[in-house]
């Protein structure tokens, strides 16, 4: 993220649950790291470029997520017809807690 311009403040810490919930993300789409980029909650590894897209769009969003521990998050609706890839994707929190992928083919 630095080599894109983002300035970071890291804070490791034991269990990011509470960190999570105040920003909005639900339980089962934890991922392995929680962050947050202007008023926006990101999940898991987002690429820099869906975070510099959503803060130059600013949509009306809880944030992104692309969680690491399965292909596809529960509750997720996507019209691509997965062949079994692992590649990750990433997806929009919406704020009524639905996910649907950011970029659907």
């Amino acid at each position: 993220m630095q080599i894109h311009g983002f300035q970071l403040n890291i804070q490791t810490v034991p269990d990011t649950t509470v960190y999570r919930r105040q920003l909005g993300i639900p339980d089962e789409l934890a991922s392995c790291q929680t962050a947050q980029a202007g008023p926006y909650a990101l999940e898991g590894p987002v690429p820099a470029r869906d975070v510099i897209d959503l803060l130059r769009h600013q949509p009306d969003i809880i944030g992104l997520i692309n969680p690491a521990k399965e292909a596809q998050p529960p509750k997720a609706k996507s019209n691509n017809n997965s062949t079994g890839s692992t590649a990750q994707r990433t997806y929009i929190l919406h704020k009524n807690g639905q996910a649907t992928a950011l970029h659907p083919n």
